[in-house]
């Protein structure tokens, strides 16, 4: 039964969710603030980013399995190795290995269940497995912290995830493939991919005038919303857990429970987007609304102040637009790619994904000469921004501008 593949998502969710929770949460214990946690984060997104878009083609023809395992056991060494971290800054850099194991194992899994179902649903139930394993992590984490366990059994809960996921890998069946790529790795190549990835954001870089965005195929439209997306996402979870911590004064328990809040949320989502997840442009339409709820969601946090169980809302409803934000990316993609690139798009999306990211941590740092309400106004704004683009991409396949 294929079902119980369905494990290695959760587990894989379970280690990260706890891991990446506990990293702010670190990070003012030690002395950090919005700057740290930035510095953190574009450590981990830039290598995230460079793994996805080397690794599938330095490891093309490696038996997806194989992958999946290895990555896996090396992401439990490096959790622990974590959890023995006492300084912001060694944290930033731990996040490189951590990044890349990571970004490998994303693409891989991805198109392992695009594999096993033939199809969206196979996407879905990834993340449905990935939104559970996420619950279990943080209400288990948010129990133990409340009974005073130490952060550095904390990650070594975390890294059991890992672990596991990797033991579980081994009954995958060889069916799932090799990891496919067409890209030919060298300095030139790499040029080359990162000019095509600037004339994607700047028209004016192109080098006939001819090529305005009306010419550009749906699929890199929709590449540049993702980008701006994840530049709102990356400012915004970069604020929010530092002014939850710093001005609302919210525990560490309570911090962690606020995550499994929105994971829940997300699983119920989900399972209703099972229904309608091989129908790409209404997935698309459901994407857009999650969007524009999240223009509003973004730009509100300050206002929930007198209240703290008002932010359970607030993450009840984060975890909710997520379901059709993450998933629908990764299932359009994948359906508009071309036959045998579906890893190196699939790659090519977490990237700018990741550099989106990036560019939203940077800018999270205004916050040390502006205010929080002026970086969450932003981030709702960028979200805005993206609307409009994903609109435009919408329109262009639906013209059969693929």
């Amino acid at each position: 039964m294929r079902i119980k593949y369905l494990v290695i998502p959760a587990m894989l969710s379970f280690g990260t969710a706890l891991y990446s929770t506990l990293l702010p949460l670190v990070t003012v214990k030690y002395g950090g603030g919005v700057t740290e946690y930035a510095l953190i984060n574009i450590s981990y997104c830039l290598s995230y980013a460079l793994g996805s878009w080397v690794l599938p083609t330095v490891l093309r023809g490696l038996h997806r399995k194989v992958a999946l395992m290895v990555c896996s056991s090396l992401t439990f060494s490096v959790a622990l190795i974590t959890g023995l971290l006492n300084n912001p800054y060694l944290i930033v850099l731990i996040q490189v290995p951590y990044a890349l194991l990571i970004a490998l194992s994303t693409v891989i899994q991805t198109n392992i269940f695009a594999e096993l179902w033939r199809g969206g649903k196979g996407v879905t139930l990834l993340y449905v497995a990935s939104s559970i394993g996420w619950i279990a992590s943080l209400l288990i984490g948010s129990f133990l912290r409340g009974l005073g366990v130490c952060y550095l059994h904390l990650f070594a809960l975390s890294s059991i995830g890992f672990l596991v996921a990797s033991l579980t890998s081994v009954a995958l069946p060889r069916t799932v493939g090799v990891i496919e790529a067409q890209k030919v790795l060298s300095f030139k190549s790499l040029y080359r991919w990162v000019i095509e990835r600037v004339r994607l954001f700047n028209p004016l870089a192109l080098p006939k005038p001819v090529m305005r965005i009306r010419r550009l195929a749906s699929l890199k439209v929709f590449l540049i919303s993702t980008y701006v997306v994840y530049a709102s996402i990356g400012l915004y979870f970069t604020v929010l857990p530092i002014y939850l911590k710093k001005v609302v004064m919210i525990d560490d328990a309570t911090f962690i429970a606020l995550s499994a809040v929105a994971g829940t949320s997300s699983l119920t989502l989900y399972l209703m987007q099972l229904r309608i997840s091989e129908n790409v442009i209404t997935l698309w339409q459901a994407h857009i609304v999650a969007l524009t709820a999240r223009v509003v969601l973004f730009a509100i946090p300050p206002l929930l102040v007198s209240s703290k169980h008002l932010y359970y809302l607030l993450y009840a409803s984060l975890g909710a637009t997520w379901a059709f934000v993450g998933s629908v990316q990764s299932i359009i993609t994948s359906k508009l790619a071309p036959p045998r690139r579906k890893d190196e798009l699939v790659g090519t999306m977490n990237a700018l994904m990741s550099a989106g990211l990036a560019t939203g941590f940077m800018m999270s740092t205004v916050v040390n000469t502006l205010n929080y309400q002026s970086a969450f106004i932003m981030s709702s704004v960028l979200i805005a921004t993206s609307i409009i683009i994903n609109y435009k991409a919408l329109k262009l396949y639906e013209a059969g501008l693929i």
